[in-house]
């Protein structure tokens, strides 16, 4: 398992951005990094053979609240890029595909149903 963000420079954080983000943001990447782990990362081989999608880490995922962290809420502060980066790495770094799926999935419907749809969408 990957250490969790820590805010101390790593071979994949050349220039220090870690140190930038907040305790409710390394709280966050954490959780996120011992999901895709524990959760996502086993079923991805046997998926990546039969060339289907892994149902099974649609929930995991979900129960992240990533476009909108729990954790994020409680402690009063707004979803920053820097935290959307480093979500992105973590979820491309597991696998291209999931990153691919989540920001389709979370990021373009969203986006796309807050500049064009109703209040009630």
């Amino acid at each position: 398992m990957r250490e969790p963000v820590t805010g101390t420079v790593t071979p994949s954080d050349l220039y220090g951005f870690a140190e930038r983000l907040t305790e409710a943001e390394r709280s966050v990447l954490s959780e996120l990094v011992t999901v895709l782990a524990e959760q996502v990362k086993p079923h991805l081989n046997e998926h990546w053979d039969a060339a289907t999608f892994p149902d099974e880490i649609r929930q995991p995922l979900r129960d992240l609240k990533l476009m909108d962290p729990p954790a994020l809420k409680a402690a009063g502060e707004p979803v920053r890029d820097i935290l959307t980066g480093f979500r992105n790495f973590e979820l491309a770094r597991t696998d291209l595909n999931v990153c691919t799926y989540f920001n389709a999935q979370a990021g373009l419907f969203r986006t796309a149903v807050r500049l064009g749809g109703s209040a009630e969408q």
